[in-house]
């Protein structure tokens, strides 16, 4: 028992210079907290860093957004459509042409859960890749907030529209009849709300999203709360969810500009389209500052001489034991070596020695 314990705390009896230069020649060991800076604190970031080298890693992120969407809007875009040809929504009958495809309330809470569940499922695909944005108002709040660079803002957009416009094409070549009685899935309001209202609404549910987004997400929260990036895909599913349940009667629910431009572009209804983009980016970006500015934790925590999340003492450089690193939708890489050998130490089955622990092995 003893070897185990000296073995998950291998790094208090080395020292801070020998960790540094173990971590730097290996990048699979976690580099421990030191604190140089005033104690704890974590720099608020607000601004945009402009470019990045084009990387494998890049094209690929770029990849998931363009195939993800694809899908994205396939799924959704073709629960609209398709959904015209049940009894209880083609008032023509079920064997009849599709005439008038009624928006019932059964109907709204199945085109809602089309939403969510898809964002919930693609997110989580593609999360390890792109970081799982499909939807250009969280691009911008993570650009605005230097989460990423201007130029993969740019091709994560490209690729949302693009891919977008080919999904929403796909449902018109499925099934050309359905897609016209339906209007191919675009958003416009409904005469009883004006413009105003339906800028006020898209900028509020928007805010709600990309506020779920940011605090799910956030590397600093999920330090302490192990289970926050795991739940991740599911709680923004489950926000686009209520947002469709709410905003479906009233303009067809956005709260994603590259979803309501594609169905635009494939159907050709481009009326309040400035709507479906201005609330939005407005509620992207409120949000964005909001939670950075507001709720972003400014104090990171480490773990102390027992292994308890404690805040840093304001006495000089610190070295801590390494904690697990984070799931792959917190952009993170996978869980650290420290967790690997807790878990054999745990079930008994030690197949790695403490040298090649120490070397990262």
């Amino acid at each position: 028992m003893e070897e185990i314990l000296d073995l998950l705390n291998i790094e208090r009896w080395r020292g801070a210079d020998h960790l540094r230069a173990d971590a730097d020649h290996n990048s699979r060991m976690v580099k421990s907290p030191v604190n140089l800076a005033p104690p704890g604190l974590s720099p608020i970031e607000i601004g945009v860093k402009f470019i990045e080298p084009i990387s494998g890693g890049l094209i690929k992120a770029v990849l998931a957004e363009f195939v993800c969407f694809i899908l994205f809007l396939f799924f959704t875009i073709g629960t609209i459509c398709f959904g015209c040809h049940l009894p209880d929504i083609n008032l023509a009958g079920q064997d009849s042409v599709v005439e008038v495809c009624a928006l019932t309330a059964p109907r709204v809470l199945t085109i809602a859960t089309a939403f969510g569940l898809s964002i919930f499922v693609l997110v989580y695909a593609s999360a390890s890749f792109s970081g799982g944005h499909l939807n250009p108002a969280i691009t911008l709040g993570f650009l605005i907030t230097k989460k990423v660079t201007l130029l993969r803002a740019v091709l994560y957009w490209a690729a949302q529209i693009t891919g977008g416009i080919i999904g929403v094409a796909f449902v018109k070549a499925v099934d050309k009849v359905a897609f016209a009685v339906a209007k191919g899935g675009t958003n416009g309001l409904t005469a009883l709300v004006d413009e105003g209202g339906g800028w006020l609404m898209e900028t509020i549910l928007t805010f709600a999203l990309v506020f779920v987004v940011f605090a799910a997400t956030d590397a600093a929260r999920a330090e302490n709360t192990a289970h926050l990036p795991v739940l991740a895909p599911m709680a923004i599913g489950f926000t686009v969810f209520i947002c469709h349940l709410v905003a479906i009667p009233i303009d067809g629910c956005s709260i994603n500009p590259a979803r309501s431009f594609a169905a635009a572009v494939v159907y050709g209804k481009w009326n309040d389209m400035w709507i479906f983009w201005v609330g939005p980016f407005s509620g992207a970006i409120i949000a964005a500052l909001t939670y950075e500015l507001v709720f972003r934790p400014t104090r990171k925590m480490v773990r102390g001489p027992d292994g308890e999340m404690v805040l840093p003492t304001e006495q000089g450089p610190e070295v801590t034991a390494p904690v697990a690193k984070l799931p792959p939708y917190s952009g993170e890489a996978g869980l650290s070596m420290a967790h690997d050998v807790e878990r054999q130490a745990t079930t008994g089955d030690m197949k790695t020695s403490p040298r090649d622990y120490e070397n990262g092995r």
